[in-house]
């Protein structure tokens, strides 16, 4: 009986040891907002190469719209706007399925929390680092002058520099809207992140190492923290 006990004991004893050590482990995720023609693109992709996170902006739309049974085109059109503005306007365009705020809303934040319990991963937009505990992740917001950001999109899309510059008034002004709708907060008060950077003037290789830089302050005060709550300390 004194065996087998022990035995228990011991297995017991293991069973949290992995446990602790899969806690210690975690790598946060990465959470990045921006003002629209920040250089976020390239940013993402040297940070997603270098770490091996997924990125999850457009997946975020193709997540959401499996979820809810709907298109990606429908949830897309809902994507990161004031969405109440348009839920009549959605019930006048289908008589089937459609996505009211509420559920929107509801399902994102399902969505984002489970990839931020798996960690590894970088969110763009959508408010995902109001949604996480600020342990879990490493909240980003890349700003730019406007001039700078209206250069930046119009050599992106290869448009005219006054047709960027009303894209990103209206998708400046969208974000805004719906981060101050949703978490009543403003999208651009610095205190709501661990890191702002000013992108213009710094090569996209400099940006990315310093959420690097960031990102792995971030997880070894995480991993600290995991340890102190382990059984025994």
């Amino acid at each position: 009986m004194v065996e087998n006990q022990v035995l228990k004991w011991q297995m017991g004893r293991k069973s949290v040891e992995a446990a602790n050590q899969k806690q210690i482990q975690f790598d946060p995720v990465i959470t990045i907002s921006r003002l629209p023609g920040s250089n976020t693109e390239k940013i993402v992709e040297a940070l997603s190469e270098k770490l091996g996170f997924e990125v999850f902006d457009a997946r975020l739309v193709e997540l959401l719209a499996k979820d809810a049974k709907l298109s990606a085109a429908m949830v897309e059109s809902l994507d990161e706007k004031n969405v109440s503005k348009m839920d009549e306007w959605m019930k006048g365009f289908t008589s089937g399925r459609y996505l009211g705020p509420e559920e929107f809303i509801g399902r994102l934040v399902r969505i984002i929390s489970s990839i931020g319990s798996q960690g590894r991963g970088i969110i763009v937009g959508r408010g995902a680092g109001l949604m996480l505990p600020p342990e879990k992740c490493l909240r980003v917001l890349l700003v730019a002058p406007l001039e700078a950001r209206i250069v930046n999109l119009a050599k992106q899309l290869k448009i005219p520099q006054e047709q960027a510059r009303l894209r990103i008034i209206q998708k400046e002004a969208d974000s805004k809207a719906y981060i101050r709708k949703y978490f009543k907060v403003e999208m651009t008060d610095p205190l709501l992140y661990d890191l702002v950077v000013n992108t213009a003037g710094l090569k996209t290789a400099v940006v990315a190492e310093l959420i690097m830089t960031a990102w792995g302050d971030k997880k070894s005060r995480s991993s600290k923290r995991a340890i102190k709550g382990r059984v025994g300390y």
